[in-house]
């Protein structure tokens, strides 16, 4: 059923239209086309079922503040369609998906970012190696340099005539 709240003026109560064309509420989108000529409101649905209604209230249009679009629900607890409940778990496996696949690339780049702080980690202590061997190497070729001055020095004699 389809029902038509009518507002021309604030200060008056809706006109209240009500039509049972057939069950609306069967998971499908419905074209429905009102057109509204001095007190005659013209219904069309689906461009197959047609209604005229006279309203009550008068002619006047007051003032035009918004339309509401939403989809008519059935309430019965009966439905002959079962296709936009797939819909809905289509849209839902494909949304939990992405969040699978959101999950799994930041745990790639965390892994990714561990590697590579362990790699920085493997080649300070090697330079840090590297470099306590050559400290060893510098500190024993100058130990070693002033063994052969001192040696030197000590062969050489000096003579005076």
């Amino acid at each position: 059923s389809l029902q038509i709240r009518y507002k021309l003026n604030r200060h008056q109560e809706p006109d209240v239209v009500n039509f049972d064309f057939k069950n609306m509420a069967d998971g499908q989108l419905h074209h429905i086309k009102i057109n509204r000529e001095e007190a005659v409101v013209f219904v069309e649905i689906d461009e197959k079922a047609r209604r005229q209604v006279h309203l009550a209230s008068g002619t006047e249009l007051s003032a035009v503040r918004s339309l509401v679009l939403g989809r008519i629900l059935d309430h019965s607890g009966t439905r002959d369609d079962r296709e936009p409940v797939t819909n809905t778990i289509k849209s839902d496996s494909a949304v939990i998906g992405g969040l699978i696949a959101v999950v799994i690339f930041i745990l790639l780049c965390i892994t990714a970012i561990a590697v590579r702080i362990y790699q920085q980690k493997r080649l300070y202590r090697r330079n840090e190696a590297k470099r306590s061997e050559n400290v060893d190497s510098a500190e024993a070729v100058l130990k070693s340099e002033l063994h052969t001055q001192n040696a030197v020095c000590e062969n050489q004699k000096e003579y005076l005539f």
